[in-house]
Parts: C-alpha cells; sequence; structure tokens
C-alpha cells in the first residue's frame, strides 16, 4: 500500500495523522524566504504567492500604501538601499501573527 511521504532533509518521512494539522510553507527559493513568513521589523512585510504563482510582499506598516511588491524586487531593492537587514526573516504569520 502507497503512503504519502514528505522529504525531510535526509530521508522521506511518512506524512501521518500527527501532520495533518501542520501549516506547510512554500519555499520561494530566495535565500531562506517561505510563503507566510513576515521580513523586517521596519516594513514588516509578509510573504504569499499570488494567484499567477509569483511570490509578493505585502507591507502591514502603511494601510495608506499598501500596494504588493514582487518578493525579488523587494530584496534587491533594500540591498541597493543599503539595508540588507530588512531582508531578514523575523517571524511568520502561522507562529507570530502579532509581528503584522
Amino acid at each position: 500500500m502507497y503512503e504519502p511521504c514528505v522529504w525531510m532533509g535526509k530521508e522521506y518521512v511518512p506524512i501521518r495523522d500527527s501532520f495533518i494539522d501542520t501549516d506547510l510553507m512554500q519555499f520561494t527559493g530566495l535565500h531562506d524566504i517561505y510563503v507566510g513568513d513576515i521580513l523586517s521589523y521596519k516594513w514588516k512585510c509578509e510573504v504569499y504567492q499570488n494567484d499567477e504563482g509569483t511570490f509578493m510582499v505585502k507591507f502591514h506598516t502603511n494601510p495608506n500604501s499598501n500596494k504588493p511588491m514582487t518578493l525579488k524586487k523587494y530584496l534587491n531593492g533594500r540591498v541597493l538601499a543599503g539595508c540588507p537587514e530588512d531582508n531578514k526573516v523575523i517571524g511568520n504569520i502561522y507562529e507570530n501573527p502579532e509581528l503584522l
């Protein structure tokens, strides 16, 4: 009988009932950033994936200027501005919703 498995770094591990309530986070391919992560204490950016599959950031610091931006553009912009610390993951929406 086939049992669904998930890759856990060194081996495949069967997914059992204990994993049913776990929120899996999609890797963006950029640095060590996943969908649902929150970036920057200053900007409080939430990483998400839009309907087209593009990884985006949503700003939570200024509700009047909350236009989403691609994750890649945000990361490159912070490096060019000399603020690479704004690219640091400070938490995620599942474990740290109070950060938003």
